[in-house]
Parts: C-alpha cells; structure tokens; sequence
C-alpha cells in the first residue's frame, strides 16, 4: 500500500524545518497497513524526527539542548504536526475516492453478470418452451 505520490509531492516543499536539496526521507519503520504505519508514511517525508520509532528517543537526544533550542524544535514540530493535519486529509480524500470508484466498478460489474445470468435464464426458458 502507498500514499498517492501527488499527495507526497504538493508537500515536499513544506517538509522538514531544516530542508536539504538532497532530502531523502527515512524508510518507513512500522508494519504495513497498521495506523503507525500511516502515520509514519506520511511524517517521514514531513519531519523524520517525529517518526514513531524516534519520538522515544527524543529525551536522551536532546536531553543538553537549551530552553531556546527546545522552544525552536517544539515550534518546528507543531509546523510538522500542521502539514501532517493537511496531508492525511488529502490521503483520506485520495482513498475515499479511489474506493468509491471500485465500488461503483464493482457494482456495474455484478450488474453486468445478473443482467447476463438473467438473459442466460430467459433464454433457456424459451427454448425449453419451444420443445
């Protein structure tokens, strides 16, 4: 499973606090199709440091930051926590969608194959008829 590209892509630009040129997001930790996983897939592109593998680890990292510098990155994280807010709304949307076009698929597709069944039906009545 994967988030739609294009949702990734609109908020590249809006990543990281510290942006590189070569910004290559971390792979995803958790266990495919379980909400952390989600949540990771998404946040990993956004702000690595708040994936949640890494979060526990947050007090022993930064355990001789200065208040200052706390301030700074609990700052960046709340941006971080936004530009999820915004990107998984557009995932949901994205497959929300894309569901609601397989069910309609599939729907036709069962329409489809009762209309036949029930020609396939009517037919054989009607030869049955005629002997």
């Amino acid at each position: 499973m994967q988030i739609p590209f294009r949702v990734i892509f609109l908020y590249t630009s809006l990543m990281s606090p510290n942006p590189q040129t070569t910004f290559t997001p971390p792979p995803n930790p958790s266990k495919e199709g379980t909400p952390e996983w989600f949540y990771d897939e998404i946040m990993r592109f956004i702000e690595p440091d708040l994936l949640t593998t890494v979060i526990p680890l947050h007090a022993e990292k930064y355990a001789k930051q200065s208040k200052e510098e706390c301030l700074a990155r609990l700052q960046a994280y709340d941006r971080a926590f936004e530009i999820f807010d915004k990107a998984s709304q557009d995932v949901a949307k994205e497959y929300r969608a894309g569901m609601e076009k397989v069910r309609e698929e599939a729907k036709e597709d069962v329409q489809k194959g009762e209309t036949k069944a029930l020609q396939q039906i009517e037919q054989s009545i009607e030869e049955e008829g005629k002997h």
